[in-house]
């Protein structure tokens, strides 16, 4: 049996059965899950020992990444039809659910995006963790493999990064230079006064 715990700030509301799909496919019959979810309710589902299913201890809703990530909820959507962050679960409602883990590579992608990767770079930079941190048995060369893979990506991080303090820096020389100049001007205003 999976027991759930519904929380959610202010008013009262319902409580109802349903269910919820994981990533798997597989269905779980939840008891205790509001038939409506609203905004800012959370659903934690907590897995007993005697069904030995591994389910995430818990789970958020589209708007509550979206405002722990800086995401929109357009932009998590797109993630999610371009299979590059896909939610972990469905609630009994079709709601997206998340885990911390789906939170810490949006976080990720975000961090990625100005540092100009393209979708298939970052696809790629979160297999190479999920293999790593999956795979710690893996065969010596497939690990050295991901290992060189991540530390190209880390060196391209790099880069881009020299590449945007150079930008700064250009932005910076160029906004003092304005400065100086409005206040040149300003001088020269009051001067004729």
């Amino acid at each position: 049996m999976i027991s759930t715990r519904v929380t959610r700030a202010g008013a009262g509301f319902g409580i109802g059965s349903g269910l919820v799909a994981g990533r798997d496919g597989r269905s779980f019959e939840v008891r205790g899950v509001h038939q409506q979810l609203y905004s800012h309710v959370m659903v934690e589902l907590q897995a007993a020992a005697e069904l030995g299913v591994p389910v995430e201890p818990e789970m958020h809703q589209i708007g509550q990444v979206a405002a722990a990530v800086g995401l929109s909820l357009r932009t998590i959507r797109h993630y999610e039809e371009v299979d590059l962050v896909p939610p972990s679960g469905r609630s009994a409602g079709g709601f997206r659910l998340y885990t911390d883990d789906d939170i810490e590579r949006l976080r990720l992608v975000k961090h990625m995006k100005p540092l100009d990767f393209t979708l298939e770079e970052m696809r790629e930079l979160l297999e190479v963790r999920n293999r790593l941190a999956a795979d710690a048995t893996a065969a010596e060369a497939d690990r050295g493999e991901l290992l060189a893979r991540l530390a190209m990506f880390a060196t391209a991080a790099e880069q881009r990064c020299e590449a945007l303090r150079e930008l700064l820096q250009a932005a910076q020389s160029t906004a003092e230079m304005l400065r100086r100049e409005a206040a040149q001007h300003r001088r020269a205003a009051g001067a004729r006064r």
